[in-house]
């Protein structure tokens, strides 16, 4: 049970980041209720109203991705970019999102998401793994600062030319997410304190 709250938690967590990461933040309505601002470039990333059961709410994002679909719903565009990209993918799974589609699957070990626009043009690469996985590289920057804290796993972004890490560590105080840059630039965007 422990481990899937941790779980919950760290995607929750990771949404908020990754908004975050690319230079977004989190508002309060009126209400009280907090949001995450519509961005253009981002397909999925629209406002999601969350604790409410309005239109652009988690609900009815949780229903779009749970829609059955048909390849003929989705972008010839975005399907050919797909199959050109991802040759040996066969078994990947599309979504209709609010902006445009993206396809889901596995790949060595790594969980990956690809998002296009309405019109079949990729916006964003999303691949999530663990320290293994890791380029030694960035490895190398986040250890030689947070040597004393685990690594519990990585998204990585390439969104056009930009490659971005959000690496999550861990110690027995505190969670810390950072944004690292392959040139080894590092900030922290996220930091909490475990529960105890």
């Amino acid at each position: 049970m422990k481990k899937l709250v941790m779980i919950v938690k760290c995607w929750s967590i990771c949404l908020f980041i990754l908004v975050a990461a690319l230079g977004k933040g989190v508002a309060q309505t009126e209400t009280g209720r907090a949001e995450v601002p519509a961005d253009k470039n981002l397909p999925g990333m629209s406002r999601v109203n969350l604790g409410s059961a309005e239109e652009g709410s988690v609900t009815e994002a949780a229903s779009l991705a749970t829609r059955t679909i048909y390849r003929n719903d989705i972008n010839a565009r975005a399907l050919r970019d797909f199959k050109n990209n991802f040759r040996e993918v066969t078994s990947e799974h599309w979504s209709v999102i609010k902006d445009g589609f993206n396809a889901s699957f596995m790949l060595n070990d790594v969980y990956c998401m690809v998002f296009y626009d309405c019109k079949g043009n990729w916006q964003y690469t999303l691949k999530t793994y663990d320290e293994s996985k890791m380029p030694a590289k960035i490895r190398g920057f986040v250890k030689s600062v947070y040597y004393d804290y685990s690594i519990t796993f990585v998204k990585e972004i390439k969104s056009g030319s930009t490659l971005t890490y959000l690496v999550q560590l861990a110690d027995k105080k505190t969670y810390k997410t950072i944004k690292v840059t392959p040139d080894g630039e590092m900030d922290v965007v996220l930091e909490l304190d475990r529960a105890r």
